[in-house]
């Protein structure tokens, strides 16, 4: 009878954390997918304007993915998963028309120093909508998932 080592537990396998629904993950492995998923959302940012829209649409698969996996382990089914994945899709698609939009006004007004038309018009209510949304989900996973085991 041979065991496997203590460590073989703790492996974390990032293709099948990004890529795969099935099955369970530790809640540290969650949270390293999570901060690499949001560094490479704020890569996404930082590119132009298409290959960004387009990369932060593409993160959605191992956004869900990490998201349903830690809902199994907590004992939770899939639909439990789709109120925090709702609220990234709807922000990935307001932060897209935001930057799509409004990116190059935002920029044109910071650099003229016109603090006044940063904050006004339809740019700033998009955002404003963005950063709530990302307010309301990461509450909504804190709460969520300091809850389950």
């Amino acid at each position: 009878m041979t065991m496997e080592p203590a460590t073989e537990v703790a492996k974390l396998d990032l293709a099948r954390l990004f890529t795969s629904f099935a099955g369970r993950i530790r809640r540290q492995h969650f949270w390293i997918g999570f901060v690499i998923l949001i560094l490479v959302n704020i890569v996404a940012s930082l590119m132009p304007k298409f290959i960004g829209a387009v990369l932060t649409f593409v993160l959605m698969w191992p956004m869900a993915a990490l998201y349903i996996k830690r809902g199994h382990d907590m004992g939770k089914p899939d639909s439990f998963s789709y109120i925090p994945i709702g609220l990234a899709l709807i922000n990935a698609v307001v932060s897209t028309f935001w930057k799509l939009l409004y990116e190059d006004g935002y920029k044109a007004a910071t650099a003229s120093g016109d603090t006044s038309a940063i904050f006004s018009g339809p740019g700033s209510d998009l955002m404003m909508i963005s950063m709530a949304l990302s307010l309301v989900g990461l509450i909504f996973l804190i709460w969520a998932w300091s809850h389950g085991r």
